[in-house]
């Protein structure tokens, strides 16, 4: 070809290229799905030495039966209950041969095997570690895997076909025994890697092919593993993870662009829940599936840009408006972008694709844009009307609603024009929905919630019953009259028959509510977005108790809930086949409610340890808890054993034997109890899983807490015993003392009453005696001087004078009786010296008084002084009459505790005294003294006389 046809055809090319570039920029374009997006549908999350991985190699991963998983590192082992690490190395436990544990394997039997790569094996007991005497021809080379038999048996694998067996029939052999790796049974199903493609092996035949390699360096290790859905996980060397999925199509490739933490990985393992776990090099990963597919837009199309309006599309999928002005749509097929002319600043807050598939969003230089086709339109200038719209509604007669902050907008006949303003109280409107029954309810930023139908505008505010005036969305019930209300500050409300009710949802910022009619609120709050049960919300409508959260999608699953609202609000809808759709910053997700179903499987749980009083004790796999006396704080820690989103587990317990009510622990994993006394209990303890259904049988520990010896029930009996004892015995005493009381307070009375008897006897014996004898005289000296003279009269004075001592000297004695002054020993003594001495004057008899220079003043009772007193007189009348003596001593001395009153005379001596009113006079005496506790001893003395002792207790004695 010549130079001038080659430039010339080097022209039309250009020129055709000028004009295909031109007609690209005027139509819409459209970018593959390679081009835009990164398919999200996994959550990968990494554990690293900072996290408390023992090291970041990880050799192998393996969950047990009781749901904690084990890792084997460079560093040691350690066990994972989705919160923390616990190292098992040589430093904690010194029986282990050193850290470089290699491969991990737990049996049948549920014996967990070490593997190391210096060809020691450990297993592990419930008391620690016992390390197993391999032959010394076996140590030296690392230990590569272990493999089993349907016996139970269990052989160490190595380099170069070796083994070892390590357990018979399930029993751990203390001595292992080398064997030759040929001689091994091979598994009846295995995956391996043939000829280039990944293939089923069962029974020594190819049972199923999942196709060609999908890594592309073919050599390199590769480690299998058959999940329980049926798809294939497969780790390389140089190419991350893969999956294959058991229906077919291309595989998935996991790598560091998806968050993997290296592309060299060593170890795969599938726990209870479907989760993978992946040992690589630099760290611990799993690999938990999410349900809905996530999209992260990208490429230098998307650059600077960030979501903040979308809006279902007639023909699938939906459009986006973005931050900069641009306006593109998504389906299935990628992602194409309209009006490439249109860019700026302005933000889309608002998009609509009408019945008769127009465009409107919203304009900041203007009011509107409509689009139809390549056809832009502006609706009207900025000099009529500078509004920032904000969302944009069709109704069911083809009107269209545009709400602003000037108010609310239509283009009913044709032209747009400001339906209702600030004059009717609407402004900053955020949101709308239509009720069935043509009901346009209208939410506000300010202005709360409004209603509009037949041009008639009603307003709802704090007044009737709405939590919050700043209202962000609105939802039209599917299956009732109910309209579901969101706010900025108090979460979710209902208004239903009338009133309106706040529904304790537990978020409280709420910004989008969509109804999926399968009886499911789809709620976007700050914390993600929330499955709420409606028929649950209705309950708990105006309650206060927080409703239960069936599920809710939020940052443990890579998705940021679309929840700003100074951005933006119409950032979800729903789309064609039911789909959801929602979108924040570069991510936009889909969702298809249908497919989301309640994860109904318990959360397993052990209590790992207990701290009483300081002092921890283990307690893993025990089922009964004994405790020493004196528990004044008990804290039970626990482990939840579901790993995939361990921060949205929630637990409750309780202690049966203190109280029947569950306490909510939250997130928190220990629980505690203070001064628990004595006895058995019951900890039962139950979680929630993520989606919020409870396990259906709690955790059991059986606690039992010793008693001090104080507090046993043979010390409480003994002390009731010797209670009952000491009260029977006081009220005894006192029933006693009170009875004796009352017996001498009668005996007082008694006493007063004799006294008060033998005092009027005293005056009617003795003084009424002597004064009817004065009588007699008076009237005989009446009679004598009337009839004989005075003369002969004066001797009956002499008679009468006599009479008178004698009265004066009983009415003394009576008056000594009685007077409490005299109740003492000293004047008890002294009157009775007086008295004889008195007496005695009257006669020739020459009294001798010989009493101790000083006697106690100790207190004497009347009825003592008495009888004391009459034994005394009896006695010297005695002598006076009979003795016939001519000196009597009168004496008194006090000894051992006794006080003897003698009366000593000179006379004719005992044997005088024969009369028998002597004799009764004696025993009146001895009577008087029997009274006192005393005696009474008369007897004749051997140079004469008689001596009459009175021998009494001191007075402090006498009852």
């Amino acid at each position: 070809m010549k130079k001038k046809q080659v430039k010339e055809a080097v022209a039309a090319c250009a020129i055709r290229g000028i004009a295909l570039a031109s007609l690209l920029l005027a139509l819409p374009g459209r970018l593959s799905a390679g081009e835009v997006w990164e398919d999200q549908r996994y959550v990968i999350k990494t554990w690293k030495v900072g996290d408390g991985l023992p090291f970041n190699r990880v050799e192998d991963v393996v969950q047990r039966r009781n749901g904690f998983v084990w890792v084997a590192t460079l560093n040691g082992a350690a066990r994972f209950d989705g919160v923390e690490f616990e190292p098992f190395n040589k430093r904690m436990f010194p029986m282990l041969p050193n850290n470089r544990v290699s491969k991990l394997h737990e049996d049948r039997a549920g014996n967990l095997f070490l593997g190391h790569a210096t060809g020691h094996v450990t297993i592990r007991e419930a008391e620690g570690f016992r390390v197993l005497d391999c032959p010394a021809e076996w140590t030296g080379r690392p230990v590569t895997g272990f493999r089993e038999d349907e016996t139970g048996s269990v052989w160490a694998l190595a380099p170069g076909g070796r083994a070892l067996l390590v357990a018979r029939n399930g029993v751990p052999l203390q001595e292992p025994e080398p064997v030759d790796g040929d001689d091994l049974p091979k598994p009846v199903v295995r995956w391996e890697v043939v000829q280039e493609r990944v293939v089923r092996i069962e029974n020594e035949q190819v049972a199923e092919d999942r196709g060609e390699t999908p890594w592309v360096i073919e050599e390199q290790p590769i480690v299998l593993l058959e999940l329980a859905n049926g798809d294939l996980a497969a780790g390389s060397t140089h190419g991350g993870a893969f999956i294959l999925r058991h229906s077919g199509g291309e595989a998935v490739q996991i790598t560091a662009a998806e968050g993997l933490a290296s592309s060299t990985v060593l170890c795969l393992a599938e726990d209870a829940e479907g989760l993978l776990w992946v040992g690589t090099t630099s760290g611990l990963q799993l690999i938990r599936p999410v349900g809905f597919r996530q999209q992260r837009l990208g490429g230098t199309a998307w650059k600077f840009q960030a979501v903040r309006s979308i809006a279902p599309r007639r023909d699938g999928g939906v459009w986006i408006g973005t931050n900069k002005g641009n306006i593109w749509f998504m389906d299935e097929d990628g992602l194409g972008r309209i009006h490439p002319e249109l860019h700026g600043e302005t933000v889309r807050r608002a998009l609509l694709e009408d019945s008769e598939g127009a465009l409107w969003f919203n304009d900041d230089e203007g009011f509107l844009l409509r689009s139809n086709g390549r056809k832009l339109q502006k609706v009207m200038s900025a000099k009529k009307a500078r509004e920032r719209i904000w969302v944009l509604h069709e109704d069911r007669n083809g009107v269209l609603w545009a709400g602003g902050d000037k108010g609310l907008w239509n283009n009913a006949g044709g032209r747009w024009h400001l339906a209702f303003g600030s004059k009717r109280n609407v402004a900053q409107v955020r949101c709308m929905a239509e009720a069935t029954d043509g009901t346009l309810w209208i939410g506000m930023e300010e202005g709360g919630l409004a209603s509009l139908r037949d041009d008639r505008l009603t307003h709802y505010g704090r007044a009737d019953g709405l939590p919050n005036e700043y209202v962000t969305a609105l939802c039209i019930d599917k299956d009732a009259d109910t309209l579901w209300i969101g706010s900025c500050g108090n979460g979710l409300a209902v208004l239903s028959h009338g009133r309106i009710l706040e529904v304790p949802l537990g978020q409280l910022i709420v910004s989008h509510i969509l109804d999926d009619g399968a009886g499911r609120l789809w709620v976007v709050g700050e914390h993600g977005v929330a499955v709420v049960d409606k028929a649950m919300a209705r309950r708990a409508a105006g309650t206060g108790e927080t409703i239960e959260v069936h599920v809710l999608f939020g940052k443990e699953d890579g998705f940021d809930a679309p929840i700003d609202i100074d951005a933006g609000l119409s950032t979800s809808c729903q789309g064609g086949a039911g789909c959801f759709w929602f979108a924040a910053d570069r991510q936009v997700a889909t969702f298809y409610p249908e497919a989301i179903s309640l994860w109904s499987n318990s959360v397993p749980l052990r209590v790992t340890d207990a701290v009483v009083n300081e002092s921890p004790i283990a307690v893993e796999g025990r089922e009964k808890l004994g405790l020493a006396p004196g528990v004044n704080r008990l804290d039970i820690h626990f482990a939840a054993l579901s790993h995939g989103t361990p921060t949205s587990l929630r637990f409750r317990c309780r202690m049966k034997g203190i109280g029947e009510e569950w306490i909510d622990l939250g997130s928190r994993r220990f629980a505690t109890f203070q001064r628990l006394p004595p006895g058995s209990y019951r900890f039962e303890l139950t979680a929630a899983n993520r989606d919020g259904v409870w396990n259906r049988e709690p955790l059991g520990l059986d606690i039992n807490i010793q008693p001090h010896y104080w507090e046993t029930w043979w010390f409480k009996t003994l002390c009731y015993s010797a209670g009952v004892g000491i009260v029977a015995f006081i009220s005894l005493s006192i029933a006693e003392r009170m009875s004796r009381k009352r017996l001498i307070l009668a005996e007082q009375a008694k006493a007063v009453e004799q006294e008060r008897t033998r005092i009027a006897m005293d005056i009617h014996d003795e003084i009424g005696s002597e004064l009817t004898r004065m009588q007699l005289l008076c009237h005989k000296v009446q009679r004598t001087a009337a009839t004989d003279g005075v003369a002969r009269a004066l001797a009956g004075i002499g008679e009468m004078d006599q009479v008178v001592r004698k009265l004066v000297f009983s009415l003394d004695e009576i008056v000594w009786v009685v007077s409490p002054g005299n109740d003492n020993v000293d004047n008890m003594v002294g009157y009775l010296a007086k008295y004889v001495s008195s007496y005695l004057r009257t006669t020739d008899i020459r009294p001798e008084i010989d009493l101790p220079l000083e006697l106690p003043l100790t207190p004497v009772p009347g009825h003592v002084r008495h009888n004391l007193f009459l034994a005394v007189k009896e006695a010297v009348n005695n002598i006076v009459k009979h003795s016939d003596a001519s000196k009597v001593v009168f004496s008194a001395a006090i000894a051992d505790g006794r006080l003897t009153v003698r009366i000593t005379d000179n006379g004719k001596g005992l044997d005088s005294f024969e009369s028998e009113r002597f004799k009764r006079g004696l025993r009146s005496m001895r009577r008087r003294m029997d009274i006192m506790k005393g005696q009474c001893d008369i007897r004749s003395n051997e140079g004469g006389g008689t001596t009459a002792e009175f021998m009494m207790p001191i007075p402090e004695n006498i009852k």
